[in-house]
C-alpha cells in the first residue's frame, strides 16, 4: 500500500499503516519539521528587519515633524503662552489631575527640554506646601527655582504645625525660617512672597514665638520684594485666654522699622488674626504701600494704619467691625482726625452685620479720598436694616462721592442693591452684583437709564435656576439698547445736547444660566450680539 500524495491526507485517513509506512511517515515528519524551523527563522528575521525599518521611519517622521522645524524663539513664545494659563508649579500637586505644564513640556524631547531650561521666565511661579522634614520636596523646589536664574520669582509657601507630632515648635519654626531664608529666598530675586502658617492646638507662648520669627523675617533684607502676603492662623488650646500685652511690649522697643529690609514693598496682604497684627505693627513700613489688604480689624486700628499710608491706592478690609480690643488700642486720637489719601482710587469694604451708620460714619468721616472711583461694598449677612444704604446718611454719601464712582461692586440681597442712594452714581461705568437676582422693577430702571445711565459693563454673579428669571434680563438688555439708540438720535438732532439725559448702551454683559432654560432666548441673544453687545453667558448643565 502506498502513502497518499497529499501529506495532509495522512492524518485525515482512517486507515492503519504498516511498520514500513510508519517509518516513512516519521522521516517525512522530520523533514517537514526542519523546513518549518527554517521558515520560522526567516519570519523572525523579517520581523526584526521590519522593527528596525519602523524605527528608522519613525525617526524620519519625527525629524520632519512641524514642531521640529519651528525656530527656538517661536517655540519659546508658544511655551510662554502655554504656561500663562497654568503658571504655578505646585509641590505636591494639589489634585491628581493637575498638570505642571513646565514639566510636561520639558519631557517631550531633548530639544524642547533644552529650550525650556534656557527660558528662565517660565520657571518663576512656585507653590510649595509642607516641605519641612520632606527633603525630596525641598530639593525639587530648589531645582525649579534655580531654573529661574535671575528672573523675578513669585514664591508661595504653606506649612502646618501640629502639637501632637512631638517636635517642639521652636525647633520646627526655626528650621522652617532658616530653610526659607538660606535655600529658597536668599539665592533668588523674590518679587512676590506668600507665607501661610497654620498652628493647631498651641498655647499663647507658642503663638508669640511664631510672631517673633515673622518679625525676624521682616528685619531681613529682601530688596526686590514688592508683594507680600501673610496668612498666619493660630488655633489655641481650649480654655486658653489671650493676653496681648507681651506681644505689644515686644513691638514697642527700638529698631522696629523694616524700611531698610523691604525698600521695594508696594503690596501687603494680611490674612491673619488681631494677635498677629498687634505683633508686627511697628515692623511694617506702612508709608510706602500702594495696596493693602487686612482681615477682621477694628475701626480704630484701620484708621491708625491708614493714617500712615499716605501713598495708598487700594485698601481692602474684610470684616471691619466696631468692637475694639482694649489691651492694644492704637495711640491715635480719633476725634478731629484728618487722613489725606490723594492717590486713593479703590476701596473694598466689608463690614460686620453688627455695625450701624454711626460705626460706618466713624470710619469714613476722617478720610479724604478726592480720587476715589471704585467701590466694593458688602455687609455680612444677615444685613441689618439700620445700615447704609438702607438707612440714608449724608456724611457717608459725601465721603464716598457717589457721583464720581466709575466702578461699583455689591455683595448683597435685592433690597440692598436697589436702595435709592445708588441713583446718585450717575457716572458709573461698571457694575458687578453678587447674590442679587434681577427683578422686573430694577431691570426696568436699568433699561430706562434712571439708574446708572452711563453704565456699559455689567456682571450678574449668581446662578439662575428658573426660566422666568431670564425674562427681566433680556427685557433690560433690549430696553437699554433701544433707549440708548433713541438718545443718540435725539442728540444728533439737536445742536446742544443735554448730557444729563444721555443714556449709553451696554457694551459687555456677563451672567450664568441653566442651559435648558436659555434655549428659548438663543435667538434674542444672537440679535443683541449682532447689534454689537458682547454677551458672556456661562451655560450650566441641567441637573434633570
Amino acid at each position: 500500500m502506498t502513502l497518499p500524495a497529499d501529506i495532509v491526507g495522512i492524518g485525515e485517513s482512517n486507515r492503519s499503516y504498516s511498520d514500513v509506512q510508519i517509518h516513512e511517515i516519521t522521516q517525512l515528519a522530520a523533514g517537514v519539521k526542519d523546513q518549518l524551523h527554517l521558515v520560522d527563522k526567516k519570519i523572525a528575521s523579517l520581523h526584526t528587519k521590519r522593527d528596525v525599518l519602523s524605527k528608522q521611519l519613525y525617526g524620519c517622521k519625527a525629524a520632519l515633524a512641524p514642531h521640529k522645524r519651528l525656530p527656538a524663539n517661536i517655540l519659546k513664545d508658544i511655551f510662554r503662552l502655554s504656561v500663562e494659563d497654568m503658571p504655578i508649579i505646585c509641590l505636591p500637586k494639589e489634585r491628581s489631575r493637575d498638570m505642571r505644564i513646565q514639566i510636561c513640556l520639558s519631557h517631550v524631547c531633548t530639544r524642547w527640554r533644552r529650550i525650556m531650561l534656557t527660558a528662565p521666565s517660565l520657571w518663576t511661579n512656585l507653590k510649595v506646601s509642607d516641605f519641612l522634614f520632606r527633603r525630596r520636596r525641598l530639593d525639587a523646589a530648589r531645582e525649579f527655582l534655580s531654573r529661574s536664574k535671575r528672573c523675578p520669582v513669585s514664591l508661595s509657601v504653606s506649612q502646618s504645625f501640629h502639637k501632637r507630632d512631638g517636635v517642639p515648635l521652636e525647633i520646627k519654626l526655626a528650621t522652617l525660617m532658616d530653610l526659607l531664608q538660606r535655600q529658597l529666598l536668599a539665592p533668588h530675586r523674590i518679587l512676590e512672597f506668600s507665607l501661610k502658617i497654620t498652628m493647631w492646638d498651641y498655647d499663647q507662648d507658642d503663638a508669640f514665638f511664631a510672631m517673633g520669627k515673622v518679625r525676624e523675617f521682616l528685619r531681613t533684607s529682601h530688596p526686590d520684594l514688592e508683594i507680600l502676603h501673610f496668612d498666619i492662623s493660630v488655633t489655641l488650646k481650649r480654655g486658653v485666654k489671650v493676653d496681648l500685652n507681651p506681644s505689644l511690649q515686644s513691638t514697642n522697643g527700638p529698631g522696629g522699622s523694616m524700611a531698610k529690609g523691604l525698600p521695594s514693598l508696594k503690596t501687603l496682604h494680611l490674612d491673619s488674626s488681631a494677635l498677629f497684627l498687634a505683633s508686627i505693627r511697628d515692623y511694617m513700613c506702612w508709608e510706602q504701600l500702594r495696596d493693602l489688604t487686612i482681615r477682621a480689624i477694628p475701626i480704630e486700628w484701620a484708621l491708625a494704619i491708614l493714617h500712615q499710608c499716605r501713598l495708598l491706592e487700594t485698601f481692602t478690609v474684610d470684616e471691619l467691625h466696631p468692637h475694639n480690643y482694649e489691651p492694644f488700642k492704637p495711640a491715635l486720637q480719633i476725634k478731629d482726625l484728618h487722613i489725606s489719601l490723594p492717590y486713593f482710587r479703590r476701596l473694598k469694604l466689608s463690614i460686620s452685620n453688627c455695625s450701624t451708620n454711626r460705626h460706618l460714619s466713624s470710619f469714613l468721616a476722617p478720610l479724604d479720598m478726592p480720587n476715589l472711583t471704585s467701590l466694593y461694598y458688602h455687609v455680612l449677612y444677615p444685613t441689618p436694616t439700620e445700615i447704609w444704604p438702607r438707612q440714608a446718611d449724608p456724611l457717608i454719601e459725601a465721603r464716598l462721592q457717589l457721583d464720581k464712582l466709575r466702578e461699583l461692586e455689591l455683595h448683597s440681597l435685592n433690597p440692598f442693591c436697589r436702595a435709592s442712594p445708588w441713583r446718585k452714581a450717575r457716572n458709573l461705568r461698571r457694575l458687578h452684583l453678587h447674590r442679587s437676582e434681577l427683578t422686573s422693577d430694577y431691570a426696568s430702571n436699568l433699561a430706562s437709564g434712571h439708574s446708572f445711565p452711563l453704565l456699559q459693563d455689567i456682571h450678574l454673579e449668581y446662578h439662575l435656576t428658573r426660566g422666568l428669571a431670564l425674562v427681566p434680563i433680556f427685557q433690560m438688555l433690549e430696553g437699554r439698547q433701544k433707549r440708548a439708540a433713541a438718545c443718540m438720535m435725539q442728540q444728533e438732532g439737536t445742536t446742544e445736547g443735554d448730557d444729563r439725559d444721555l443714556v449709553l448702551p451696554f457694551k459687555r454683559v456677563k451672567f450664568s444660566c441653566d442651559e435648558m432654560e436659555f434655549e428659548p432666548f438663543k435667538d434674542r441673544a444672537e440679535v443683541l450680539r449682532n447689534d454689537g453687545l458682547e454677551l458672556d453667558i456661562r451655560l450650566l448643565k441641567s441637573l434633570f
